[in-house]
């Protein structure tokens, strides 16, 4: 089976609390595509943007998801913060979740 990547946020102002997506790789085009489909699913569109609850994005410091464009698009419709680098008690438990994600998503894919 090949690799995937899966990007997610869980969040009281996404339409529905959470929203998932499945990719092949986890390249800034990948991660890009999905910060814009993650700002369409906020809720809210009603209230000026300087009301609306932004969701905060926690991020490792992983290649696509860093450099300055990308930083300013997140950063208008949410509040970024990056963990530290050689963060094992923040990196783990991170991990160690996205592990159960993928199991569970793996077998309702035959090829992505």
């Amino acid at each position: 089976c090949r690799g995937f990547s899966i990007y997610g946020c869980i969040c009281s102002c996404v339409s529905g609390g959470a929203y998932f997506e499945v990719h092949d790789s986890s390249n800034k085009e990948d991660f890009m595509d999905f910060m814009r489909n993650l700002k369409v699913q906020l809720i809210q569109p009603d209230l000026p943007v300087t009301r609306r609850k932004r969701p905060v994005l926690v991020l490792d410091n992983l290649r696509a998801h860093k450099g300055a464009n990308r930083l300013l698009i997140m950063e208008k419709f949410a509040q970024v913060r990056f963990i530290p680098a050689y963060s094992c008690q923040l990196q783990g438990p991170i991990e160690a979740v996205w592990s159960v994600v993928k199991r569970r998503v793996r077998p309702k894919f035959t090829e992505l």
